[in-house]
């Protein structure tokens, strides 16, 4: 069976204050976006999803959400941020796959596609959009969420 869930992630975004000119090819502001994590609920299979998980998580209990943030831009100016790549959410019993995956997406540079764990152990390939010429990678970590009742 699989459990689609969205997470709840709460953003905030600042730009660059200053004088930037309106000439044709003159730099923009940059944006930086911050995220908070703050839960996940389970969706219907027909509505948006973040993750497709092969378990059904329960309430009360510690989940493990996989991220990477990354941001993008243009010869004129860069969005910090502005970007979530969601890798898995894990059980405490399954947070030594998640480290080794975040290991192997901190090591990756300029490659597109990668090799992950899923949590039955098996590699999938996973899509790492901050390899891009204008793109990059602000962070990569693992934080602790719970199923939300409600949002």
């Amino acid at each position: 069976m699989v459990t689609h869930i969205l997470i709840e992630d709460d953003t905030y975004r600042t730009s660059d204050e200053g004088d930037y000119s309106s000439e044709p090819y003159s730099p923009r502001p940059d944006t930086y976006t911050s995220h908070n994590f703050t839960g996940f609920k389970i969706v219907g299979k027909n509505s948006y999803f973040d993750l497709a998980l092969d378990f059904t998580p329960e309430p009360d209990k510690d989940y493990f959400l996989l991220y990477a943030i990354h941001g993008s831009g243009d010869s004129f100016g860069s969005d910090y941020g502005s970007s979530v790549e969601y890798y898995g959410l894990y059980t405490r019993e399954q947070l030594d796959i998640a480290k080794t995956n975040m290991e192997r997406l901190q090591k990756v540079k300029k490659e597109y596609n990668i090799k992950l764990l899923g949590t039955d152990g098996k590699e999938f390939q996973a899509y790492t959009p901050w390899a891009g010429y204008f793109d990059n990678l602000d962070e990569i970590d693992i934080k602790k969420i719970r199923l939300e009742e409600e949002f």
